[in-house]
Formats: structure tokens, C-alpha cells, sequence
């Protein structure tokens, strides 16, 4: 699971926002060196945009942080099996599947 998953990630938003050849000449576009950006179409992208489960899962990711900086031993740092733990209780991971 990512804080920003699949259409809502940046590299989405943007492949969403590229101008097309039928965009006219009274678009605003943004050109850098790497990319252009067609802001209407930006402005498309981000209405779709589902704020609420995003919202969700920072949350998650959040607690997930804190969780893991609370089960760190000094000078060992955080164990693999204690990081397991910690994801599958957050359900980021499902213990069935993680060992396919």
C-alpha cells in the first residue's frame, strides 16, 4: 500500500495533464525542460482525485512510523520480525499472503 496509489500518484497527475495535439492555442500550458503541463486537464486530474481515502491512508502510514520508532531497541534498531508485526497490524500486508 502507498500514501498515493494508483491514479492519484504524481507521476498519474502528470502523464494525466500531458497536452494532446488537438490541444489548442488558448490552453494554459505550462512547458519546463522535462515536461509540459496542461492545466485544465490538471485541474481535471485532481478533482477525481479521492482526498478522503488518501487521507486514510497517510493515517495509516502515520501510525504505522510511530509504531515502528516505539519498538526501535537501542543500538539495534528495529527487528524485521517486529516491522512484519507492525504492517500486518496496520493490514498494509496480509500474513497469508505475505509468504506466497
Amino acid at each position: 500500500m502507498r500514501v498515493s496509489q494508483g491514479g492519484d500518484s504524481v507521476s498519474a497527475l502528470l502523464a494525466a495533464s500531458q497536452p494532446t495535439d488537438n490541444s489548442g492555442v488558448n490552453r494554459h500550458l505550462i512547458a519546463g525542460r522535462k515536461v509540459a503541463i496542461d492545466l485544465e486537464k490538471l485541474e481535471v486530474a485532481l478533482a477525481n482525485v479521492n482526498v478522503e481515502k488518501r487521507r486514510q491512508r497517510k493515517t495509516i502510514w502515520i501510525k504505522t512510523y510511530h509504531e515502528a520508532m516505539m519498538a526501535v531497541t537501542e543500538p539495534y534498531g528495529l527487528k524485521f520480525g517486529d516491522m512484519l508485526l507492525i504492517l500486518a497490524r496496520q493490514k498494509i500486508i496480509v500474513v497469508e499472503e505475505a509468504f506466497e
